[in-house]
């Protein structure tokens, strides 16, 4: 269903979405962002969940995973006037969910989500969705991220280094210290 265009910046997308929670943002949502910005033009990364905080699903508001995201990127050499951070809640139906993401963001060439939830929603209305290559879920999980993080084991190696600097700083002026979450 994946329709071939070629914007005029070279790119075969002009305008893509990358969707999730990034609880926290860890080298497979970067992995998948790279494509994203490899083949498109510009990219929304979506933040999913974005009124929720402090809870062991969702220990990290929304301003610091886009801190965390864009430090990362920035790091990395990204041009940043191609990405669009655009802060998504929960509607608890799926319809509602992908109207509000349509309504605030026409023109969406592309979804890139190796998510099975979110490649059918898109689907479903015909907005393509493409799985990035070598996307390997179970490897590199937030939720083993998260758990580690609980337990107090190393879980450093699994996110980048700008990731991993942003969290530490804010988990140390809220008081966790040592980089472990409760």
């Amino acid at each position: 269903m994946e329709r071939s265009y070629i914007a005029k910046n070279g790119k075969q997308y002009r305008l893509g979405l990358v969707i999730g929670r990034f609880q926290p943002f860890h080298l497979g949502h970067k992995s998948i962002v790279d494509f994203a910005l490899k083949i498109c033009g510009r990219v929304i990364i979506g933040i999913g969940s974005s009124q929720e905080s402090g809870t062991s699903t969702n220990p990290f508001d929304v301003r610091l995973r886009k801190r965390a995201i864009e430090a990362c990127l920035k790091d990395s050499g990204v041009d940043m006037s191609r990405v669009i951070f655009s802060f998504i809640p929960d509607f608890h139906n799926d319809d509602e969910w992908l109207e509000y993401i349509k309504n605030k963001h026409h023109g969406i060439n592309i979804v890139i989500s190796g998510n099975d939830w979110v490649k059918s929603i898109f689907e479903r209305r015909n907005v393509n969705v493409v799985k990035p290559p070598d996307f390997k879920p179970g490897i590199v999980r937030g939720t083993v991220i998260r758990d580690l993080m609980k337990k107090g084991e190393r879980w450093e190696h699994l996110v980048p280094k700008s990731t991993l600097e942003v969290i530490e700083r804010n988990m140390k002026s809220a008081g966790y210290g040592n980089s472990k979450i409760k």
